[in-house]
């Protein structure tokens, strides 16, 4: 089965926003393979660090799909489309 790496990034609310995230991936995707949290700061703006980690997939899903997927769960957690390139993020 195809794997697809995925990285997930949050600077607001983000131990919530984290836990939810990677909920929402499971029930999409099923079974997860994650590195470790690690923290850094933005870049391009002032604002809260953000958390990120490195996501593993396998799916049968095309590309278009997955991507689909993944942009309803960021909208779901609050994620704001055309916003400014640099700026907080609730989930991505």
């Amino acid at each position: 089965m195809p794997k697809v790496f995925l990285n997930l990034g949050s600077n607001v609310e983000r131990d919530q926003n984290f836990r939810s995230g990677l909920s929402s991936l499971k029930r999409t995707f099923g079974d997860l393979s994650l590195s470790s949290i690690y923290e850094s700061e933005p870049v391009g703006f002032d604002g809260a660090c953000f958390y990120n980690m490195a996501v593993s997939i396998e799916t049968e899903l095309s590309l278009p799909k997955v991507i689909k997927a993944l942009k309803t769960i960021e909208d779901s957690h609050g994620r704001l489309r055309g916003d400014k390139h640099f700026a907080p993020r609730t989930l991505d």
